[in-house]
């Protein structure tokens, strides 16, 4: 343990004299710098051991300023030795960016990670980080010296694998652990969007109807192998799988979905799909092959779908 605090403490000294002098705090914190959608894009690739490629389309300037603040907040709470502020900012940092990835297909990653914060506490970021304390200083050194080398993509990296010590990646499909139609179905959803940087609220409905409903059926599947923990959870699952049939029926409209039971019905979708021009094409090529991103193949079919009905949520 000694050894341990000795070597974070190095680390740490090493963290405070190697501060590129180039890099100015007021620079970080108006988001002035360049790369800033690479940093972040990396940060995703350091999170989870895997590739990814956002959409041009994430992140306002507010968003990245804000964004920076909370890693310019990280970074001088682990300078000094903040412990409990730093699970704070963490935890502020990761929030935001949950809320402002939405729309980037990163649902699957930021959507777990805020469920475990919410059900664990800050409590839980500061315990991760006191066990893995050497790793993420080390990290977040690297990460810095990179920013003022302005290597945007290492830099990014270097902090997602940070972070990803603090509040650990969940296991996803993109690995090898979340079952496909779940990237599929929520994929479709968003697809289904009208306006998809902003999540509506039978969007919302209809996600945590999808979840109640695994949830029950795994109860279910539990109760049946006479495990006690299906019989416990199975009454309040139940519960919020009903409420939220209600919510949904409520926010999303589905009476117009009759109109394609009628004679016009097959006109409306022919007429749709001419005026639609190449982007048919374009999705139904995307919908061909899913094996490579399932998140993405379902947004492409939720996509179609709207374009075909002329209807979304």
């Amino acid at each position: 343990m000694v050894n341990k605090l000795i070597s974070t403490f190095v680390v740490l000294f090493a963290l405070a004299s190697s501060m590129p002098a180039d890099l100015e705090v007021k620079q970080i914190l108006t988001g002035e710098y360049d790369g800033f959608k690479t940093f972040i894009n990396s940060f995703m690739d350091g999170y989870t051991g895997t590739t990814f490629n956002l959409p041009a389309t994430c992140f306002s300037q507010d968003q990245q300023n804000t964004l920076n603040q909370n890693i310019v907040s990280l970074f001088f709470s682990i300078l000094q030795f903040k412990k409990a502020a730093v699970a704070t900012n963490a935890k502020a940092f990761l929030d935001n960016f949950a809320t402002y990835s939405y729309g980037c297909g990163l649902n699957e990653i930021t959507e777990n990670w805020v469920a475990d914060i919410k059900a664990k506490s800050e409590f839980w970021i500061l315990a991760n980080f006191v066990e893995s304390e050497k790793e993420i200083v080390a990290a977040m050194h690297q990460a810095y010296v990179y920013l003022g080398e302005e290597k945007w993509s290492q830099a990014g990296q270097s902090f997602g694998v940070a972070m990803s010590h603090m509040v650990p990646a969940p296991t996803s499909s993109l690995q090898s652990g979340r079952p496909m139609y779940m990237n599929f179905f929520n994929g479709f959803l968003l697809g289904l969007q009208k306006n998809p940087l902003v999540p509506s609220a039978c969007y919302l409905d209809l996600t945590d109807l999808f979840q109640y409903t695994e949830n029950v059926a795994t109860d279910i599947k539990q109760m049946l192998a006479f495990n006690m923990i299906g019989f416990a959870a199975f009454s309040s699952d139940y519960v919020r799988f009903v409420e939220n049939v209600g919510y949904a029926n409520s926010d999303c409209d589905f009476t117009y979905l009759a109109t394609f039971l009628t004679e016009n019905g097959f006109e409306i979708i022919l007429n749709n799909y001419l005026a639609s021009g190449s982007t048919t094409k374009t999705l139904s090529e995307t919908i061909a092959d899913c094996s490579s991103n399932y998140n993405e193949c379902g947004q492409a079919a939720g996509t179609l779908v709207q374009t075909l009905l002329g209807w979304g949520i």
